[in-house]
């Protein structure tokens, strides 16, 4: 389940390097298995970029928390 959901970090980690350290804490925490915790700051990152940010970035990450509350 979190081998998936580690695919589409790892896919945005490629896109947006300036982001890595972020995309590396998300992948940390899916591979201790805390994916409550991963789920969360994604949505923190979510929150800051709707604040001001690249709208690429936004999308990408909506989609991809979307399709991991659907599971």
């Amino acid at each position: 389940m979190n081998e998936s959901f580690i695919g589409s970090v790892k896919k945005l980690y490629k896109k947006y390097p300036q982001y890595r350290p972020l995309f590396n804490r998300v992948i940390r925490k899916l591979e201790e298995g805390d994916r409550k915790g991963a789920m969360k700051t994604l949505n923190t990152s979510l929150a800051i970029a709707l604040c001001g940010g690249n709208p690429d970035i936004k999308a990408d990450i909506y989609k991809v928390l979307r399709e991991e509350q659907k599971k």
